[in-house]
């Protein structure tokens, strides 16, 4: 039981490594997201990819070890392996929560930073709407011979415009 356990501990920090490696990716994202540089976003996203599916393949590995300890509890709490841990192997329960506050660290910066990203990403994209708007306007305005406005009137300004 002890190895299962020292397993499962293992595929934890090996989750929590690779959690780390998408915290450093989104820190990266949000340099180049401020600095506009699409091309190395698009190549970090490819990037982000990849690490999304070692991710994938660590816990899953976790998972079937977490459910080879307790087959009839497959879907166990961190709170609840804790305490059978505790019971099973206590010179292991001290091991055991170190991994999960890295593991729950991990997890609250990558959800703290991709909130902002997707935050920048949504004021660029209402800033490109903005200018094009500006540019192009809501819909064509368009000017008689004598330079009036002929048509519907628009709640933008329409820098080039043009004239019939």
């Amino acid at each position: 039981m002890e190895q299962k356990y020292l397993e499962l501990i293992g595929l934890m920090e090996q989750v929590h490594i690779v959690l780390e490696r998408l915290v450093a990716l989104a820190q990266e994202k949000k340099r180049l997201i401020i600095q506009g540089n699409v091309k190395e976003l698009d190549n970090l996203i490819r990037e982000e990819g990849l690490v999304i599916t070692e991710l994938e393949k660590w816990e899953g590995a976790r998972f079937r070890a977490q459910k080879q300890i307790y087959p009839h509890q497959p879907a166990l709490n961190a709170r609840d392996l804790l305490r059978l841990l505790a019971s099973d192997c206590p010179h292991l329960s001290a091991a055991f929560p170190d991994a999960l506050i890295g593991l729950e660290t991990s997890l609250e910066s990558l959800r703290n930073l991709n909130e902002h990203n997707h935050e920048l990403l949504q004021q660029s994209l209402n800033h490109i709407a903005f200018l094009e708007a500006a540019l192009v306007g809501d819909q064509p305005g368009l000017y008689s011979q004598n330079g009036l406005q002929a048509g519907e009137t628009r709640t933008r300004l329409n820098l080039l415009d043009r004239r019939v």
